[in-house]
C-alpha cells in the first residue's frame, strides 16, 4: 500500500506566494506557513483547504486595498508640499 502524498500545483504555487509575502512585509514565512491549512484528497494529493484559501485572498485583497489607499494619500500629501513650495513664475 502506498501512502506517499503528492502537492497539488496549486497548492506549491501558495507556498510560493507565501514566501513572496514573507519578503514584501519583512515578516518571518514560518509563521505563514504555520497558519496554512491543507487537506488530503482521496487520490493522494495535498490542496488548500478551501475555507483558508478563501479567507487567505480575502486578506491579501483588504491588504492590497491598504497598501493601495495608503500610496495614494501619501502621494497626494507630496504633490500638496510641492504645490506650497513652488515659486510663483514672474
Amino acid at each position: 500500500m502506498d501512502n506517499s502524498l503528492q502537492l497539488t500545483d496549486a497548492t506549491i504555487a501558495h507556498i510560493s506566494h507565501l514566501l513572496q509575502l514573507a519578503i514584501l512585509t519583512g515578516t518571518d514565512v514560518m509563521d505563514h506557513f504555520r497558519l496554512m491549512r491543507l487537506v488530503a484528497t482521496d487520490s493522494g494529493k495535498i490542496m488548500l483547504d478551501p475555507l483558508y484559501e478563501e479567507n487567505f485572498k480575502l486578506q491579501l485583497d483588504k491588504m492590497t486595498k491598504f497598501a493601495e489607499d495608503t500610496l495614494e494619500a501619501r502621494l497626494a500629501e507630496l504633490e500638496a508640499e510641492a504645490t506650497q513650495n513652488r515659486e510663483p513664475l514672474e
